[in-house]
């Protein structure tokens, strides 16, 4: 065996940087939790290349005076302990002083900052762990500023193991939307590659900065948070009402005293609490908040302060599931939003089948966008609720054939619909009346496509604009889309653009005609499973539409079966 030595600093801080900083994630969780910890009133986050070329993070939170700056990035340098006993009852987000520090050793690293109440800003520059630069006055600015350039640079094998751009970037998309429910009066703002990817307005109301990240969705929310018997827990949250777990978005997010964490024993109390409101193998969907006294819960156990484990986890365990139980069983719910302090609760039966279903003639919502995608809305303000169209004659959904068909009573017969068809009648109409004409979205990254066959994209391009596409020319052979129309599913983008530019004269297509290709392709497809909501909706909005035997290309969207229809080949009287 080789000789013992004592490994030289730099190596020793590489690898002890290398169990704290696993990604470009990792970095800007490290940097938002320091920003909130200082008390920042406003984070805002720019990404290049997913993080791998440039990260900066910016707050005006309390600042840092010049002769800290130095220090800051010194490995267990830290203002938030000082004695061991402060370990037992740590209230801060960061605690080890380590985060600037490990980052510090791995990138070229540059920290301007001002203390609160002073005129004079300070600045540092750093790389690979060596002080090159400061602190040197710099033009004054409030708060402090972190940019962190070249991920990775000295360490190029850990630059192999990082995955893609854009889903390092999703991944901080993610982790900063976590955040701004747990600070909902900080605002936080992201861009990437210079483009802004969301922009939360600080506010008061909880619930208003959950409709921000997730828009008016049917979730329900504790408005007064629930204590256990001794006082000193609590809990308050949103929860996905039992029956739509299969929307596209399904947040599962657990933060113990605002510090967002995975812990096993919270995760096995909420599936135990919905255990018969669920169909077996779905997953319930959840924001929760739980408090617990500082010295009850102890944080110094994870490198990357991801993970938290409790001093009386039975006692935790039997308070989320309880707390849980009543909610979902209608007793503790109050409402779906803020203005909504009366809406009614509910008691779910999913042990039925769906065929359980009752009445109704709800109006279509359209899909949630998918992860990494953007509804465009005013800044500071959640996306507006959905507008339904009048209701149209009681019908009762008996469930779905085969992902493709929707079956329904109706006035005593049976009717089979074909929801391809249905949904693309109820997106042409929509376009016609020029409902959500202006409206987009945008993927968190612009999406290429490569086309062929195309002379004439900028003239086909233009075409498309007044219908809420951001498409440009990129190469000889390929478009950027930046935005596309809300009402678009995002499954049919790119199907559609090439349909759209590879064809024959469609750049001089009717107007109908763009229209018609425009709904078939953004309709939901054949074999794609609905919840009973989402077909509720689809039929509510056919009942109602110009036409709701047939879809724009004239194909029949539903026939009828009588009970005589039924009863005939069973042979009944």
């Amino acid at each position: 065996m080789a000789q013992i030595l004592k490994l030289p600093p730099e190596i020793a801080g590489k690898i002890a940087a290398g169990e704290v900083i696993e990604n470009p994630l990792s970095v800007v969780k490290e940097l938002v939790e320091n920003s909130l910890d200082a008390g920042a009133e406003r984070v805002e986050v720019r990404l290049e290349e997913g993080g791998r070329r440039l990260i900066e993070v910016k707050d005006d939170g309390e600042g840092m005076a010049p002769e800290e700056l130095s220090l800051a990035v010194e490995r267990h340098a830290t203002s938030k302990i000082r004695e061991v006993e402060d370990l037992e009852t740590v209230a801060t987000l960061g605690f080890r002083g380590e985060a600037l520090a490990s980052v510090a050793e791995i990138s070229r690293l540059s920290l301007l900052s001002t203390k609160r109440g002073n005129s004079s800003c300070y600045g540092i520059e750093v790389e690979g762990g060596h002080l090159l630069k400061g602190p040197e006055e710099q033009p004054f600015m409030r708060g402090t500023r972190l940019r962190v350039e070249d991920l990775f640079y000295n360490l190029p094998a850990r630059r192999h193991f990082l995955r893609s751009i854009a889903t390092e970037g999703r991944s901080v998309s993610s982790f900063l939307r976590s955040m701004a429910l747990a600070y909902p009066t900080v605002g936080f703002s992201l861009h990437s590659d210079g483009r802004e990817v969301f922009f939360y307005e600080p506010v008061e109301d909880p619930g208003n900065r959950f409709f921000q990240v997730y828009g008016r969705e049917p979730w329900y929310r504790f408005f007064r948070p629930h204590q256990d018997e001794r006082g000193n827990l609590g809990l308050e949250g949103f929860f996905l009402k039992p029956g739509l777990e299969e929307e596209r978005r399904l947040p599962q997010v657990l933060f113990v005293n605002r510090r967002l964490v995975r812990e096993k024993c919270s995760i096995q109390a909420v599936y135990s609490a919905y255990e018969t409101f669920l169909k077996k193998g779905v997953k319930p969907g959840y924001v929760l908040f739980l408090s617990v006294p500082h010295s009850q819960v102890e944080v110094n156990i994870h490198p990357t302060k991801a993970e938290v484990k409790f001093r009386e986890t039975d006692r935790i365990f039997s308070f989320l599931r309880s707390s849980l139980r009543l909610f979902l069983e209608g007793r503790a719910a109050e409402g779906i939003s803020p203005e909504e302090a009366s809406a009614e609760s509910f008691t779910p039966s999913l042990s039925k089948p769906l065929s359980s279903s009752g009445s109704g003639s709800l109006g279509y919502r359209e899909p949630s966008p998918r992860e990494g995608e953007e509804t465009r809305s005013p800044k500071g303000q959640g996306p507006e609720p959905s507008l339904f169209p009048s209701p149209g004659p009681l019908f009762r959904v008996i469930g779905q054939y085969r992902e493709s068909y929707i079956l329904i009573e109706k006035g005593g017969d049976l009717v089979v619909v074909d929801q391809h068809n249905a949904d693309e009648r109820v997106r042409y109409d929509r376009l016609s009346n020029g409902e959500g004409r202006s409206e987009k979205r945008s993927p968190l990254f612009p999406i290429i496509l490569e086309v062929d066959g195309c002379e004439d994209r900028e003239e086909r391009l233009a075409k498309l604009e007044p219908w809420g596409w951001e498409v440009e020319a990129w190469g000889e052979r390929s478009v950027v889309v930046k935005a596309f129309p809300v009402k678009m599913d995002p499954a049919g983008v790119g199907e559609f653009l090439r349909e759209y530019l590879e064809g024959d004269g469609k750049g001089e297509a009717p107007r109908e005609d763009l229209l018609k290709m425009m709904a078939c392709k953004g309709a939901i497809k054949v074999n794609h499973p609905l919840t009973l909501q989402e077909m509720e909706n689809l039929v509510g909005s056919l009942l109602v539409s110009s036409n709701p035997l047939f879809c724009p290309h004239g194909r029949p969207i539903l026939f009828t079966l009588s009970e005589e229809d039924v009863r005939r080949p069973l042979q009944r009287k």
